[in-house]
């Protein structure tokens, strides 16, 4: 099973070397996927965050958030619950990670108790986020940004 955190949706929809190919490809993968509830939140923000600054025109902002929709749609949504509110506050108290990342930790957590975090491959772009995640136990599915 495949985790994915925002940072990595957003490279499937918007290009952003060197993420977009590898995400893609772990995307072509016939794994089964989840996304945390409050994705489709977030990565809509940054589409709009972008074009907002410019570097997303009308119509790749348009086609952007199109292909956001049909990539969500393949995905099971982890959904808030007190579960997971609990879990994001003990993540923060262990790894230096903001709020937002927090409750992404947590809704990988949730999966754990399907299985075990080494059965679950976590997909993200964000340093702090991997290095949490892999402190509790989950395989990383991409490499991470150099410091």
């Amino acid at each position: 099973m495949q985790f994915w955190d925002t940072s990595a949706l957003l490279p499937l929809v918007v290009a952003q070397p060197p993420f977009s190919a590898h995400t893609r490809r772990l995307f072509g993968r016939k794994d089964t996927r989840a996304v945390a509830f409050l994705a489709r939140v977030e990565s809509r923000s940054a589409v709009e965050r972008l074009a907002r600054e410019g570097a997303l025109s009308p119509v790749a902002r348009r086609r952007s958030l199109s292909r956001l929709d049909r990539v969500l749609s393949a995905f099971d949504v982890v959904s808030f619950s007190s579960a997971v509110e609990q879990r994001a506050i003990e993540s923060l108290a262990r790894h230096p990670i903001r709020s937002l990342d927090a409750l992404q930790l947590a809704c990988a957590l949730e999966l754990v108790q399907m299985g075990s975090a080494e059965a679950i491959a976590v997909v993200c772009c964000d340093r702090r986020l991997g290095e949490a995640a892999r402190a509790e136990g989950f395989r990383l599915s991409i490499a991470l940004p150099e410091p």
